[in-house]
């Protein structure tokens, strides 16, 4: 039983059923029990049941519905169906198989089996079963799954093409219907007719879904009646409402028929010039023939056109004379010739000669020569006729000979004589004529062609110009020689030549020119000591010459020497021995003068004599006897040889190589080294000495081997004689390796040592010194010299004040290497104190002081004194002048100011009678003139917004002079303004206070009209200085001052609120509203017309501030209540 029941599972999990498989076997067994306890009970006692209605095939769609019908006549036993031999059970819905459902009419014993939503799955056959007593089944019925098969396609071929095929070929064509279940029926058509010849069906399984290819054959011989037919493929199949086609369409190609060409017949003889019209035809073939025409197999035209069945290719051409005995051929060809097809016609042509030439003829015939000259024609059709003329006569016999006539292989003839000229002097420039005629041609042009004889003498002799022998020449002077040779012909060629050789007139200044019969050649050289003694020569030749003509100059020419040559005795320099330097001049013209120098100073030599040299010159020798020491090793001598004839020199220098012994650099900062734990230190050691010097290290006594890993030694050579030695010592301990080590150095001429500490690492020292480099009116540069740094990087810092001043600047140097630095910001015509620190990560040095103090120049913008050069009667005159018109101003000035202060003093008068002059109704403002002193707190505002004055004029002080006087027209532009007395609590003297910058450190100075506007402070609130870090470096500066009260006029302004007026940055003239009174902005940048704040900062600033804030002179302020000040220092 369990063998049953394992068996019974596996068939429900390949149906796909993983449902509880026991229990369904167990209700099976007891199903099956009660079946055949049934079966035997009622096989008794019933008739004998049979099928009324067996199921039948059928086939549905994937997806769809299908219906197995099952009924029993005289069921006694229990009706099931069965899938491929699974029973499926007796209920309304079989388990397991929610998609089968039991239908029809129980009572007429209908059990009809129906799948819904069929997939392949269910592609599989049926049984309708009935049990005991008289078990029967039914035949089995086959449900199948249809799926659609994919579009028919033609292999090779897309739907609807043409197929070009011959009729040689034979022809396969493949349709294939994919995908189908089952296969598609696939069908061959032929122009509508079904095809069952040469037709082969076949399927092919794809191995997905049991769907199957459907493949037909189609095997075809095409013939030319097969052009244009159309073979059809359609696909049939159970799930498609009609057929699907595919087609192709043949094209058989045939070969065209023959070329035939027409238009010839009428006239086979043509001449050059005349129209032929030929016309090619060839009919059939498919496609129609290609036609192109050929001249001698030369494609001359390819453009056809085809009418019906025929192509055709008419050509016109003009006949030209190569057209004779010319092979005009046409060919006709398609894709189905193996060759063209071809008709041919040749032509014959009358053509006269385009042309006759003149051979035998050589250029530079000489009296007593014969000379043959041979005249021929071009090709001709029929032959020229040739004849020879000069001097407007023919010439005939015995002169000329018979004509040569000689037919060419491209058709015609050419014809050929001779004529023959006993040459005299007379025949010089002599024209003949050669000219030949086709005479049967009327009308044709004779052709002609000529030559002019040229008979050939020698030019007379040549003479130079230009230069006298005996003359001298000074070198790198230019001289210009100039030959000229007349007669001849041709005109003579000139050559130069120096010494024999030949001057190229590349490589040399040489023209050439002819002028008439006069051949002329201009010579330019830059005189050179190889041109002393030299002789140039001018030959004159032309063909008729058998040796050139020639004529000579000899050159004499005073050049300096090119060089010298210094050589030394003995060879080798060593330091304690005498050493002599001899100074050898090249060839000079007249001989050189050779002098020593040392460090621009001459020394005694001693000239050993005077030789000739090459070029005609001579050389000088002087020699120097000198003591050698080691301060010579490096000395520089020059020598110099001058002709001085000629002012010229030429100078060479020598520097000696004086052996000595080694002399080690013991500078301070090289004695000491610096290393931390673990790092690499390097000791460098400097050594001059020659020749090359050995270097050694010491620890104490001991000779440190430097092959290893831990110390390592190199040399670095810096020039002839100086080198370094380093020794290298990697991971310093400083138990194990701080220390005294010494450097050897040794050469063939003695040793020389030298100690260098190594140390920890440490803050650096002092620099050495500190000097003045230059000095300006607002800058100062010092240099210093580093000292030890302490094995790490340094910098500096330069720190200075005002002499007699507490308090110091101080000042970082950059770059931080830098040895050099302008201090800037300096005050003109000032002492200052200087002093110089270094420091790195470990700390600082003491500062060193710069000697004295320095006196910065006087400002740089001060008037200089007047140019030199300048007479004293004009400066006398100039400053009279200056006087003159000095006193004219004075004079002009009091009397206008005399009548300003009647005038303001009139107008104030006449305002004070008028009772109505502070109303808006009675003020009067003569030409648009507001005068401040007609205001008062109540009427201001009306008068400016209404009556819109072009001028405001300031308050008067008791004198009636004005404080200062503001012309508002360009600010009228913008709208109304009103001015309160911009002269009020005016200081005429302002301090010159320093402006701080951000971090405390005085920067440049503000004062925009050459001074700056007073700072204004109040007991109790301190420096105005930020209270910063560096508040310590600064005094209280700028010293308290008692200002006026903060004005209380206009009285309107007393309303105090945030918020300041908006004014004018030129002169600080506040700017009214459109109701006359002063518009103000709040912090939050919007406009209001509460009043004035007089609080914090810069005119441009909006009320208080919390953080510091810049007023206009450049310092920083706290949060204070300041009085705004325009920019001409007053307080607005």
């Amino acid at each position: 039983m369990k063998v049953l029941e394992r068996i019974y599972c596996l068939v429900w999990e390949v149906a796909g059923d993983t449902m509880g498989c026991s229990v369904r076997w167990q209700w099976w067994w007891l199903q099956a029990l009660s079946f055949l306890s049934l079966s035997a009970l009622f096989s008794t006692v019933h008739c004998q049941q049979y099928f009324v209605t067996e199921p039948e095939d059928a086939q549905v769609l994937s997806g769809g519905t299908v219906l197995l019908k099952c009924k029993v006549g005289d069921k006694a036993g229990m009706l099931q169906w069965v899938k491929d031999g699974f029973a499926l059970g007796e209920e309304r819905i079989a388990p397991g198989f929610p998609r089968y459902t039991l239908t029809g009419d129980r009572s007429a014993n209908e059990y009809n089996l129906q799948i819904e939503n069929a997939n392949l799955n269910d592609d599989t056959e049926f049984q309708c079963q009935v049990g005991p007593p008289s078990p029967i089944g039914s035949h089995a019925a086959r449900v199948t799954i249809l799926l659609p098969p994919d579009d028919p396609s033609i292999e090779g071929y897309n739907s609807g093409v043409g197929i070009p095929v011959t009729p040689s070929e034979g022809l396969q064509l493949t349709c294939r219907c994919n995908n189908g279940k089952p296969a598609a029926s696939l069908t061959w058509y032929k122009n509508g007719e079904e095809l069952t010849e040469g037709v082969s069906y076949s399927t092919e399984p794809t191995g997905t879904e049991k769907r199957e290819n459907a493949i037909n054959v189609l095997q075809l011989q095409p013939t030319d009646e097969d052009n244009g037919a159309r073979y059809e493929c359609r696909a049939s199949h159970a799930t498609l409402d009609a057929t699907k086609n595919v087609f192709v369409t043949l094209s058989v190609q045939y070969p065209p028929g023959e070329p035939v060409i027409t238009g010839f017949e009428t006239q086979p003889v043509k001449k050059v010039g005349d129209l032929l019209q030929l016309t090619c035809t060839s009919e059939g073939g498919n496609p129609l023939a290609d036609l192109i025409w050929y001249k001698n197999d030369q494609r001359i035209d390819s453009s056809y056109h085809t009418v019906g069945n025929q192509a055709l290719n008419e050509l016109i051409h003009t006949v030209v004379a190569s057209d004779n005995n010319a092979e005009f051929s046409c060919q006709a060809s398609n894709g189905v010739t193996s060759t063209p097809l071809k008709t041919s016609i040749t032509l014959t042509v009358k053509f006269p000669p385009t042309e006759v030439t003149i051979s035998g003829y050589e250029q530079g015939l000489k009296a007593g020569d014969a000379a043959t000259l041979i005249c021929t024609s071009a090709n001709s059709n029929p032959a020229a006729v040739l004849t020879w003329w000069t001097g407007g006569r023919q010439l005939g016999s015995p002169q000329t000979s018979d004509s040569i006539v000689t037919a060419v292989p491209e058709g015609g003839f050419v014809t050929q004589q001779n004529l023959t000229i006993d040459i005299t002097a007379d025949d010089n420039k002599v024209i003949y004529t050669c000219q030949a005629v086709n005479e049967e041609l009327p009308g044709a042009s004779a052709v002609t062609t000529n030559i002019r004889l040229d008979v050939q003498y020698p030019p007379d002799e040549p003479y130079i110009s230009g230069y006298e022998e005996g003359t001298i020449v000074r070198a790198g002077r230019l001289q210009r020689m100039t030959c000229i040779a007349a007669g001849g012909n041709p005109e003579a060629s000139l050559v130069w030549l120096k010494n024999g050789q030949v001057l190229s007139a590349d490589s040399n200044s040489i023209t050439y020119s002819i002028s008439g019969n006069i051949a002329s050649s201009e010579l330019s050289i830059i005189a050179e000591a190889s041109d002393n003694n030299a002789v140039y020569s001018c030959n004159a030749s032309n063909p008729a010459t058998s040796q050139p003509l020639s004529a000579t100059k000899v050159l004499t020419v005073q050049f300096p020497p090119e060089r010298v040559a210094i050589t030394t005795n003995p060879p080798v320099l060593k330091a304690g021995e005498q050493g002599t330097l001899s100074c050898t001049s090249s060839s000079s013209n007249p001989a050189s003068v050779v002098t020593w120098y040392r460090d621009g100073k001459v020394q005694s030599g001693t000239v050993e004599g005077r030789v000739p040299a090459e070029n005609g010159g001579f050389s000088t020798t002087n020699a120097l006897t000198i003591p050698l020491t080691s301060t010579e090793d490096g000395a520089v001598f020059s020598c110099r040889a001058t002709n001085e004839l000629l002012s010229e020199s030429v100078n060479d220098a020598i520097t000696l190589d004086v052996n000595f012994a080694p002399e080690l650099d013991k500078s301070p900062l090289l004695s000491r080294v610096a290393a931390g734990e673990g790092d690499t230190a390097n000791l460098v050691c400097k050594a001059d000495g020659f020749p090359n010097v050995e270097f050694s290290w010491f620890k104490g006594s001991e000779l440190l081997n430097t092959s290893g890993n831990k110390l390592q030694s190199t040399v670095r050579t810096k020039s002839w004689y100086q080198q370094e030695g380093i020794l290298i010592i990697h991971n310093v301990s400083a138990n194990q390796d701080y220390s005294t080590y010494r450097c050897q150095v040794t050469n063939s001429l003695g040793t020389d040592t030298f100690n260098v500490r190594l140390d920890g690492r440490s803050k650096p020292d002092m620099p050495t010194s500190v000097t003045l480099v230059k000095k300006e009116d607002t800058t100062v540069t010092l240099s210093w010299t580093p000292g030890f740094d302490g094995g790490v990087q340094q910098s500096f810092q330069i720190r200075y004040n005002k002499q007699g001043r507490q308090g110091f600047v101080y000042v970082d140097v950059t770059p931080s290497n830098a040895t050099t630095y302008t201090v800037t910001g300096l005050d003109p015509n000032t002492a200052y104190e200087f002093a110089v620190t270094a420091f790195n990560t470990l700390g600082e040095s003491d500062y060193l002081p710069l000697d004295d103090p320095v006196l910065t120049s006087e400002s740089s913008g001060r008037a200089g004194p007047a140019a030199g050069g300048i007479s004293r009667e004009v400066i006398i005159g100039v400053a009279v002048a200056g006087a003159l018109c000095l006193l004219l101003n004075i004079i002009l000035i009091v009397f206008l100011v005399r009548w300003w202060r009647r005038r303001r003093k009139a107008r104030r008068e006449a305002a004070k009678k008028d009772e109505d002059a502070a109303t808006l109704e009675t003020v009067d403002l003569p030409n648009g003139v507001l005068h401040l002193n007609d205001l008062s707190p109540d009427n201001y505002g009306d008068i400016i917004k209404n009556h819109s004055p072009k001028r405001i004029d300031p308050y008067e002080d008791e004198h009636g002079e004005p404080y200062s006087d503001f012309d508002l027209q360009e600010a009228l532009d913008k709208g109304n303004y009103y001015h309160p007395d911009p002269t009020l609590y005016r200081q005429d003297e302002p301090y010159n206070y320093e402006r701080y910058r951000d971090d405390g450190q005085p920067g440049v100075h503000w004062d925009p009209f050459g001074k700056p506007p007073p700072q204004r402070s109040s007991p109790g609130l301190g420096p105005i200085y930020p209270d910063s870090a560096y508040a310590s470096n600064y005094s209280d500066y700028p010293p308290e001052q008692d200002y006026p009260p903060r004005p209380t006029y206009p009285p309107t302004f007393d309303d105090i609120n945030p918020g300041a007026i908006e004014q004018d940055a030129r002169v600080g003239i506040p700017l009214l509203s459109a109701e006359g009174t002063p518009r103000l902005v709040d912090d939050d940048g919007t406009i209001n017309t509460y009043g004035l704040d007089y609080g914090g900062g810069a005119p441009s600033s909006r009320g208080s501030h919390s953080s510091y804030d810049k007023n206009p002179y450049g310092s920083q302020a706290p949060n204070r209540n300041y009085d705004h000040y325009d920019q001409r220092g007053h307080l607005v």
